[in-house]
């Protein structure tokens, strides 16, 4: 048995077992929304050729904020493979519950 072998035994053995990345952002997600509002209030509409454009950067700016400050993950690589696992959820989460009160923001400040 290799050195990484035995530490995860140990671990296994002492119930010390690593929560799934998913399971994480699960956990979090009652945070979403904090980082959903600071993101598209934070933009500026102006910039963006057309509504669709600026809810596509909304939902990638939200995803990258939230993995970067709830997730604590340090490795670059891993932060990275984590954004693209969680995306599709985050982004549904927007269309279905914000993508109304996004467009009033966009609208407001065009």
């Amino acid at each position: 048995m290799n050195l990484q072998e035995n530490i995860n035994r140990i671990k296994e053995v002492m119930g010390i077992i690593n929560e799934s990345n998913l399971d994480s952002f699960k956990r979090r997600m009652g945070e979403l929304p904090k980082y959903i509002k600071s993101t598209y209030q934070w933009l500026a509409p102006k910039m963006f050729k057309d509504f669709e454009e600026f809810v596509e950067r909304v939902i990638f700016s939200t995803t990258r904020d939230f993995v970067a400050f709830e997730l604590n993950i340090n490795d670059y690589d891993e932060m990275d493979k984590i954004r693209e696992e969680v995306l599709p959820y985050i982004k549904d989460f927007i269309i279905n519950n914000y993508l109304e009160e996004i467009r009033q923001y966009y609208i407001s400040d065009k």
